[in-house]
């Protein structure tokens, strides 16, 4: 922890550092924003941002062939177990089933969840998708 308060004290603002820039840095945070208002929907680790399927960094199956799901990059995958607390009162109210995700400022539809059914991967290995994404062109990402 000691790297992360030094490089934090880079950052002074006046008598008070940003710990908030260390809390980012050293913990490696993914902030999801909605794109239409800038509200912050999520702030998660990035361990905790999900791939389609266990594909390598090329986005490769395990056939060789590139996944199109991948290859659209269009959805931000969530895992379950450490969603915001409004996505887990989204969640809640529908019982666990599936609904849609929208801002919760500006009420912009910005993801959606399916534990029913599930969503099928397009590629080969036609793979369950992960049950919770954020659709790519309605946020902004930033780690």
């Amino acid at each position: 922890m000691q790297g992360c308060r030094e490089e934090a004290g880079d950052r002074e603002i006046g008598l008070f550092y940003s710990f908030k820039y260390a809390k980012y840095q050293c913990r490696n945070i993914m902030i999801i924003k909605c794109k239409k208002c800038a509200h912050i929907l999520s702030e998660t680790e990035s361990g905790y941002i999900l791939s389609v399927h266990n594909e390598n960094a090329a986005g490769e199956n395990e056939d060789g062939e590139i996944c199109e799901t991948v290859a659209e990059n269009a959805e931000v995958f969530i895992h379950e177990d450490h969603l915001p607390e409004w996505v887990r009162a989204e969640v809640e109210e529908s019982q666990w089933t599936k609904g849609k995700l929208k801002c919760p400022k500006c009420g912009l539809k910005v993801g959606s969840f399916d534990f029913v059914s599930g969503t099928r991967c397009k590629c080969a290995l036609n793979s369950v998708l992960p049950s919770v994404h954020f659709i790519r062109s309605k946020v902004d990402v930033k780690s």
